[in-house]
């Protein structure tokens, strides 16, 4: 009790939870703004501090963040009257499980492709998406069409289909082979001049599939740092990765903006 009652007396400044939550100062001055997280302020000034109840208060929404929820959406679950911690707690606990065991499932079906790719092993055509859902499948779909339209996906599904199953394989062979890449020069730097040839070639290799204009490549840049689906096989790449392409892809838009 008495440990518990001096963590809870304690404040933490932004960069301080920042840092411990693994997350940007950009995130949670976010977060303060929409009303998710609103900090405690000394008055005179401006500078945010943070107690015990933020710092379950941001579990909590890095939990749901994790479960793809919509900061709408946390926003309203936090703010239920009824809000009970414990049992959201191990509601999360309940969802994460199930994750964990289609984690599970991708990361075998990996290891399979892999395996295949280099002539170790055979697979048939439904092996490749085994693990994943056509519920989720259609949920991305939905979240593509509602942004861009139907006719980019639409475009992109023609010209995927109107190659060889040889062909399919290789070119997915090739982008595995390609954000591996991108991984290893995040040492570099974003604005490196190897990484911005390398987003040259992404954005590039992109157009096989639809035109994709400058805007629309920054906001897949966006994307795949912010929504959770992009994000998350990023960084099952490397860790990192999903906020490095989104400065990546920023940085050559501005550039290739730039000679406009």
């Amino acid at each position: 009790m008495i440990l518990y009652m001096e963590s809870a007396q304690k404040t933490y400044s932004i960069k301080e939870l920042a840092s411990m939550a693994g997350i940007s100062v950009r995130i949670l001055h976010h977060y303060d703004a929409i009303g998710l997280l609103i900090p405690d302020r000394r008055s005179g000034n401006r500078y945010r501090f943070y107690g015990h109840s933020h710092l379950l208060k941001l579990q909590q929404i890095l939990f749901f963040r994790e479960l793809d929820f919509s900061l709408e959406q946390i926003k309203t679950i936090l703010e239920d009257p009824e809000f009970d911690v414990i049992q959201v707690l191990n509601e999360q606990k309940k969802l994460l499980a199930d994750r964990q065991k289609r984690i599970a499932r991708w990361i075998c079906t990996i290891d399979q492709t892999i395996h295949y790719l280099q002539g170790e092993g055979s697979m048939q055509d439904k092996d490749f998406y085994a693990g994943f859902s056509e519920e989720k499948q259609a949920e991305y779909e939905k979240e593509i069409r509602a942004m861009y339209g139907d006719e980019p996906l639409n475009t992109s599904v023609r010209r995927w289909n109107s190659l060889s199953k040889e062909r399919q394989k290789e070119m997915i062979a090739k982008g595995n082979q390609f954000h591996q890449r991108i991984a290893d020069a995040m040492p570099l730097g974003y604005d490196n001049p190897e990484v911005v040839d390398l987003m040259r070639q992404y954005w590039e290799n992109m157009q096989f599939f639809y035109d994709v204009s400058l805007d629309r490549f920054e906001q897949l840049g966006h994307m795949y740092n912010q929504d959770p689906a992009f994000r998350a096989t990023y960084e099952t790449v490397k860790p990192g990765l999903a906020e490095f392409m989104e400065q990546a892809v920023v940085h050559f838009v501005k550039l290739e903006k730039a000679k406009e």
